[in-house]
C-alpha cells in the first residue's frame, strides 16, 4: 500500500498522526508548566519590589511629618 494520500489512493496511518499530537500535547503542556512557574517566579519578585518602595515611602512621609 502507498501512503501518497486519500486523494491519490493511498491511505493516512493515523496511529502515527495520533502519537504525534499527543506527543505535541505533552510537550506543550511541559512548556505551560515551565512558563507558569516563571511567571509566578516573576510576579513574586515584583511584590517584593512594590512591597519595598511602599516601605521607602512610608519612611519618607514619617520624615516630611516631623
Amino acid at each position: 500500500m502507498s501512503r501518497r494520500g486519500a486523494l491519490t489512493g493511498g491511505y493516512y496511518d493515523t496511529r502515527k498522526s495520533r502519537l504525534d499530537l499527543q506527543k505535541g500535547k505533552t510537550e506543550t503542556q511541559r512548556s505551560l508548566q515551565l512558563e507558569e512557574r516563571e511567571y509566578e517566579n516573576h510576579k513574586a519578585k515584583l511584590l517584593n519590589i512594590l512591597y519595598y518602595m511602599l516601605c521607602q515611602l512610608s519612611h519618607v512621609v514619617e520624615v516630611f511629618k516631623c
